[in-house]
């Protein structure tokens, strides 16, 4: 069992199953014994890119987070 945090365009990138997530990062999110962990400052980094028209993300950070939570992604420093 193994312990990570994922970085905020890996988790979008996973979230949209986009093929810019190497496979090595697919199977570690996929492997039910490891704890994925996201920040709230992804949420952050991803409202503030989305606005900036840096990123595009198909959603608001609400689905963001909604989305952690589906996935069993533990929140850290988020609020369901």
């Amino acid at each position: 069992m193994g312990r990570y945090l994922l970085d905020t365009h890996a988790a979008i990138w996973y979230f949209n199953g986009d093929k810019a997530l190497s496979k090595t990062a697919r199977e570690i999110i996929l492997e039910l014994s490891n704890q994925i962990h996201l920040s709230i400052s992804s949420a952050w980094e991803l409202a503030i890119k989305v606005n900036l028209g840096k990123l595009e993300f198909n959603g608001q950070v609400a689905r963001f987070v909604c989305l952690a939570e589906t996935y069993g992604f533990n929140k850290l420093g988020m609020r369901s």
